[in-house]
């Protein structure tokens, strides 16, 4: 399993109030859908921000969350009660999911596993959504034919570290394809790009903002260069 710890990110921080800017902007990926798409998946859901956002555009779809960290899923409970949500892994998901979906989503999953569960995450996406539906998951993709997976260990003011975790693997889209094609109807990969700019924060590993070359560009204390995307997928 995915040794991920970062949990307190979606605590600290609350986005159901100050809405991500990669929320805004999946909303202008499925404003032109049709309007079928009335049962909705978050993978992920952390405290339920993202269905948050979109319940208030569209509070005649039906929403269900799932999420491993009981935790946060308290969180969601409080704040959206009239929601579905469920306590379970991306790489396992309820039987009774399947086919169940006009609209999946997925944002900052997808870097926590490495090779095995990243593909058992993507059978699970696909397994869950209708003929038809689409999948939509936000992460880092590498346009260049290489993958990395990397693990990282923090050290916080105090000198202390957590131990060994993950969260920023990254996938390329040729391997991307080579998961997906013989599965789905259509991959595409649409550039995304912050409209303001972040600062630093105590947790190393969150992302701020540099400018490279007159461009707002995205790092982190791994010394990273992150290039997020969406990928949409139809089924």
């Amino acid at each position: 399993m995915a040794d991920y710890k970062n949990f307190d990110t979606y605590i600290s921080e609350d986005h159901h109030i100050n809405v991500k800017d990669s929320f805004k902007k999946l909303e202008k990926l499925i404003s032109n859908s049709s309007d079928n798409k009335k049962l909705v998946l978050d993978v992920g859901c952390a405290t339920g921000a993202l269905i948050g956002f979109l319940n208030i555009l569209h509070p005649e779809w039906k929403y269900t969350g799932i999420d491993i960290s009981n935790d946060l899923l308290n969180i969601a409970r409080e704040k959206l009660p009239g929601i579905n949500w469920f306590e379970g892994s991306a790489t396992r998901m309820p039987n009774n999911f399947k086919n169940q979906f006009d609209l999946v989503t997925c944002f900052g999953v997808l870097g926590i596993f490495d090779e095995i569960e990243a593909i058992q995450m993507f059978n699970e996406l696909v397994n869950s959504t209708k003929p038809g539906g689409e999948i939509i998951v936000f992460s880092q993709f590498n346009e260049m034919d290489a993958d990395t997976q990397i693990t990282h260990r923090k050290y916080n003011k105090n000198g202390q570290h957590n131990g060994w975790e993950k969260g920023w693997n990254n996938y390329s889209k040729k391997t991307i394809h080579s998961w997906l094609d013989s599965k789905v109807e259509k991959i595409d990969f649409i550039d995304f790009s912050l409209s303001l700019d972040l600062n630093p924060k105590d947790d190393l590993v969150r992302s701020w903002t540099i400018e490279i070359d007159k461009e707002r560009r995205l790092t982190n204390g791994l010394k990273l260069l992150i290039d997020l995307k969406f990928l949409k997928i139809t089924v």
